[in-house]
């Protein structure tokens, strides 16, 4: 039997799929991108999409697609791949799903982010959340593993006073090392100010906290990390359950307007995904009318 070299397995287009949706985590694309990925046909691509990869890929779109749960292994999805059935949904591997380093003096901005996060479900290290578990730890350790290992992102608020602090700059070293030895975009850099950061290139993509609430970047963390998945068919449920109204997310909040039937209301959209994700919106919330048909 001919033993092909890693070069070549790396080739197949299972290994190429791998390759790019490890590349495309909470990222949206197009199928003409996975087709040039993979040499695979379109027709292949959507029967994979359908039977193989629903837990993976979700529509997005008229034409795109998110990849919204990939924490495998090359090995672990190539033997799921070639497996019968679609590849199960992974438990997360991570206890956070995003951590927050900050300066003191930026709390009050950092703490209505970290509200806004709880609010949408996602699981965020902030530490005015974690003072029990903190209570008696040697925290020096601890929080070099939470920065470096705990969480799938880590969202640094840069400012002048971040830059001048002891154990931001400790959170930041962690960060940059687990960032440094996957080679992936690990920090999501906001900035208050230019203030230069050591290790943080300039070129750094990164968003301006002046120009954003805080719920706002909530949604954009969401949205990053692809936990907004959950978020977004909600209101796609509701606006094909309810075509006569305007269904919006403001803040951490469903927004649901009515001209024809009078009627504006605001309810928390952490309940609502939850009542999405347990099918049942129906049961709980539309068959009791509590917006009006």
């Amino acid at each position: 039997m001919k033993h092909r070299s890693p070069s070549e397995v790396r080739s197949y287009p299972s290994a190429e799929a791998y390759k790019f949706f490890r590349a495309h985590r909470g990222q949206t694309f197009e199928l003409d991108e996975l087709e040039q990925a993979t040499g695979w046909s379109p027709v292949t691509l959507r029967t994979y999409i359908v039977k193989k990869w629903p837990n993976l890929v979700k529509a997005e779109g008229t034409r795109g697609y998110r990849v919204v749960a990939f924490d495998f292994s090359e090995q672990e999805f190539l033997a799921l791949q070639s497996q019968v059935g679609p590849i199960p949904a992974r438990e997360p591997k991570y206890d956070y799903d995003v951590t927050l380093s900050f300066a003191g003096e930026d709390r009050g901005y950092v703490e209505q982010v970290a509200a806004a996060l709880t609010a949408l479900s996602i699981r965020v290290f902030y530490d005015r959340y974690e003072q029990v578990d903190l209570w008696g730890k040697d925290l020096y350790t601890h929080l070099d593993e939470v920065y470096r290992k705990r969480a799938r992102y880590c969202v640094i608020f840069i400012s002048r006073h971040y830059a001048e602090k002891l154990w931001p700059n400790h959170e930041r070293k962690s960060a940059q090392a687990r960032a440094f030895e996957e080679k992936s975009e690990y920090i999501l850099p906001i900035r208050f100010d230019a203030t230069e950061v050591p290790g943080m290139l300039p070129t750094t993509g990164y968003i301006d906290a002046n120009k954003r609430e805080p719920a706002d970047i909530a949604l954009l963390i969401a949205n990053k990390t692809g936990l907004d998945t959950d978020l977004q068919g909600t209101l796609q449920y509701f606006r094909k359950s309810l075509p006569k109204y305007e269904i919006t997310i403001e803040g951490t909040q469903i927004h649901f307007y009515s001209e024809a039937e009078r009627y504006e209301a605001f309810f928390p959209a952490r309940l609502l995904v939850e009542m999405y994700r347990e099918n049942m919106i129906d049961s709980m919330f539309l068959a009791p009318a509590i917006v009006p048909w």
